[in-house]
């Protein structure tokens, strides 16, 4: 081939690429609520090519924001932010929201800009750009891109009432949640920005929250700055959100962040209606300005130290270490243990602001100290900065503090943040619908309604406000066998659940023999549309793959149950509906597998391994095992000795094998934890309890898995009323081997007080599932007691499920090839 022929060739070869690869830019939805995340996608690229992709948004007062990412294109010719990684921009890595969390002031832009929303009424409007090549910020404004595509953010869902407040002294805007209510009310305060703040509380009412956004200086007619505080403003406050017929009579919440989180802890000590209280990297004391709680009762501002202050690049304060040490000044500490309000401490560990976690400890230090050590609850970030938004606000690093006229570090790394502004989000929407859904009416109520979201009941299978206690509650028949155990076994159908209405309290015998007014049929999937069912039939492997709608790839487990055998399809079905691959994995009991619960081999388990791995939409090169009871061990056993197993999540499991050994090797067999059988206890002469049976494992050290060797990461997810095993007790020994092992970071163990699951039993499935309180045990023919209590078996499982789905997405990330 001649030059002239060469050149021709490849000219025409990068015409018919570009010809052939005509992008195509989406966004997934094209509209939702900011606390909400999109898949962007593209396609039609050429493999293997890099581009960047950039977001842009211009707020209501014309200022300009951007972000980009560097991105090589997929084999196939695709880049979808969820699952590709960044190679450079604002981020790097697997970063699905990165290019709406990282947005910044455009270079033109003065750089210590704090973006937030200020016209709540009104979307954000997002331009996301591609660009061919990976180019710089300034070429972004430079350049002319391949393909555009716009996005809205809403910050007010459908039907939220937005109501401005001018009261004689009350300077607020109040938000309420679509619907005829009543609904939980907070009073929303930011903090040395001053000014009136409505993001928050515009999200709060799109999730069912009543929220008063309430400035208390630098608005309107209030003074300019942080001067002394009066608690009859706040209680004035408290009494207008009250007053609206859709908020809950007769207790509301407080929520601040910065100082307007210490103010939120002086209402819930000193106003009786106010039961619960977050702080968001908040202080024990009072900061700042004095708070006059009444004429003769005055709380002093916590002393600053100037000459503690840090600089940073010449202009940017870091002013962490400026503030005294509350405990050196005990009459500017607010007395919460004085209160019997609950108290939500939100940490970011990265806050360059205020010592947050150190505040945080002191509060509960002297909640304990009061005995009020049920009364809060602890959160604390690694990498999260001062300012802990709402999901998918874009880190604020720093940012020029007008009220001091000085540039302020707030601190934060952008992925650690934009990971602690989901999760806190959750716990905040959580801690004030839990502590703020009061009992509504012993009958229908005076508008002959019953909604069981706010009713309360007063008999049957469980008493109080329990949204979903008509399906957790389910039990057996009076006419059936009563200790069967109610689990899905056709996974690809629904439960069909009928509910029925009857006149007057009636007994369970009746409702089977009396005639019921009105009647609605309701259906329950475990599978969502297009999930995949694969029955598994390998060389030894007895099994089903559940694989998720989409293209993929997804991240995998291998899912166990226990002592019951079988192959049991239902938690495996609703991990794939939730965007994760899940082979349920059958041990025993099954098919041609032993009857009974024998030797155990590393081998069957690393053939699982290897099919799950061998579906093209399994995320490679590592997985995920989870398991409960039996399964958890076998779990932790397969993350020690199989080097594709990289995390672990043992439900109510043991550190050793339980029942039967567990064959490493042919020259290595962990041997089984042994059973005291005195020590078994009989509930009600016919149901055993084996908590207390086993021996300590310590005592036994040859039966301990030594997960220690391992790099996976571990979560232990505890029922504190577990009658099957010492769950705690044995998540507590496993937690200690790590940590000695110089691992502490590899595993999360929700066994402590401040993330405990008291009352849960020893039966932890995915949300909605009935209580198992006791069952028929098959393989041993006797009724084991499981235990719980059902509301908050119920609560637990609702937590727990979003643990679990977290902690596999977060582990089980792997970044893509670039080609």
């Amino acid at each position: 081939m001649n030059d002239i022929n060469i050149l021709f060739y490849l000219t025409y070869t990068e015409i018919w690429k570009k010809k052939m690869c005509e992008p195509l830019l989406t966004v997934t939805p094209k509209s939702c609520l900011q606390d909400e995340k999109i898949v962007l996608k593209v396609t039609g690229l050429v493999s293997g090519s890099p581009y960047t992709l950039t977001s842009h948004l211009q707020d209501s007062r014309k200022s300009k924001y951007f972000s980009y990412a560097h991105y090589f294109a997929d084999r196939d010719g695709t880049i979808d932010t969820s699952r590709n990684e960044s190679y450079g921009g604002h981020y790097k890595g697997v970063f699905q929201m990165g290019l709406i969390a990282g947005l910044k002031p455009a270079p033109d832009e003065y750089q210590y800009l704090r973006i937030f929303k200020r016209d709540v009424e009104n979307p954000d409007e997002i331009e996301f750009r591609l660009y061919e090549n990976f180019i710089t910020a300034e070429e972004v404004f430079a350049s002319s891109f391949l393909v555009n595509v716009f996005h809205s953010r809403h910050f007010m869902g459908p039907g939220v009432e937005r109501i401005t407040i001018r009261g004689r002294r009350i300077r607020a805007t109040l938000f309420i949640p679509a619907g005829e209510g009543p609904f939980p009310g907070v009073v929303d305060m930011f903090g040395t920005a001053g000014g009136l703040l409505e993001y928050r509380s515009a999200q709060l009412a799109s999730r069912g929250i009543a929220s008063l956004a309430l400035a208390y200086f630098g608005y309107d007619d209030l003074p300019k700055n942080l001067e002394e505080l009066d608690l009859e403003y706040f209680k004035a406050g408290v009494h207008v959100l009250l007053s609206h017929k859709k908020v809950k009579k007769p207790h509301v919440g407080a929520i601040g962040v910065s100082k307007g989180a210490d103010v939120a802890m002086i209402m819930a000590t000193f106003i009786p209606e106010v039961k619960c209280a977050i702080s968001i990297n908040g202080c024990i004391s009072n900061l700042i300005s004095p708070f006059r709680v009444t004429n003769d009762y005055i709380i002093p501002h916590l002393p600053f130290m100037y000459e503690n202050i840090k600089l940073v690049n010449k202009t940017d304060l870091v002013i962490n270490d400026g503030y005294a040490n509350p405990e050196d000044y005990p009459e500017t500490i607010v007395p919460i243990y004085k209160s019997d309000a609950k108290f939500l401490f939100i940490i970011g560990e990265d806050d360059m602001s205020v010592h947050s976690r150190r505040y945080a400890e002191i509060s509960a230090k002297l909640l304990r100290e009061a005995n009020k050590e049920k009364n809060y609850k602890i959160c604390s970030y690694n990498g999260a900065g001062h300012l802990l938004e709402p999901p998918y606000s874009p880190l604020c690093f720093s940012s020029y503090h007008k009220v001091y006229d000085i540039v302020l570090l707030y601190g934060g790394e952008i992925k650690k943040h934009t990971e602690a502004q989901e999760k806190s989000w959750v716990e905040i929407l959580n801690v004030i619908k839990e502590n703020l859904d009061n009992a509504q009416s012993k009958f229908a109520d005076r508008d002959g309604t019953i909604d069981t979201s706010r009713n309360e009941s007063y008999g049957g299978h469980y008493k109080g406000v329990f949204q979903m206690g008509l399906l957790a509650g389910l039990k057996p028949a009076p006419d059936e066998f009563q200790y069967l155990r109610l689990f899905k076994r056709d996974v690809e159908n629904p439960n069909e659940i009928e509910f029925r209405v009857y006149e007057n309290f009636v007994t369970v015998e009746e409702i089977f023999t009396s005639s019921f007014l009105v009647n609605e049929i309701h259906s329950r999937y475990f599978m969502s549309p297009e999930v995949e069912k694969i029955s598994i039939k390998g060389r030894r492997v007895r099994a089903s793959l559940f694989i998720p709608a989409g293209e993929g790839p997804f991240p995998g487990v291998v899912d166990m149950f226990g002592s019951i055998g079988g192959l049991l399809e239902y938690r495996s079905a609703q991990l794939a509906s939730r965007g994760i691959a899940s082979l349920a994995l059958a041990f025993f009991g099954y098919d041609n597998l032993p009857e009974s619960m024998e030797e155990f081999d590393l081998e069957y388990f690393k053939e699982a391994v290897n099919i799950l791995l061998s579906h093209k939409k399994v995320k490679k090169p590592y997985v995920g095992a989870i398991g409960v009871s039996k399964g958890a061990d076998l779990a932790c056993a397969m993350a020690t000795f199989i080097p594709e197993v990289k995390c672990v999540i043992g439900i109510n499991g043991g550190i050793s094998p339980m029942v039967s050994p567990f064959s490493v090797t042919n020259d290595y067999i962990i041997q089984p934890l042994p059973i005291v059988l005195k020590n078994v206890k009989v509930l009600q002469n016919i149901g055993f309890c084996f908590n207390e049976s086993y021996v300590e494992p310590e005592d036994w050290p040859e039966t301990i898995i030594p997960i220690y060797r391992s790099n996976a990461k571990f979560l232990f997810i505890v029922g504190e009323d577990d009658k099957s095993i010492n769950s705690k007790y044995f998540a507590e020994i496993s937690a200690k081997l790590l940590r000695e092992a110089g691992k502490e970071n590899n595993y999360k163990a929700i066994i402590t007080r401040i993330c405990s699951y008291e009352g849960a039993g020893h039966l932890i499935e995915p949300p909605y599932s009935p209580l198992c309180f006791w069952s028929y045990h098959k393989t041993y023919d006797s009724v084991f007691v499981w235990g719980g209590e059902i509301k908050k078996h119920t609560e637990a499982q609702e937590k727990s499920w979003v643990e679990i789905i977290n902690f596999i997405k977060e582990n089980l990330h792997a970044p893509q090839s670039k080609l």
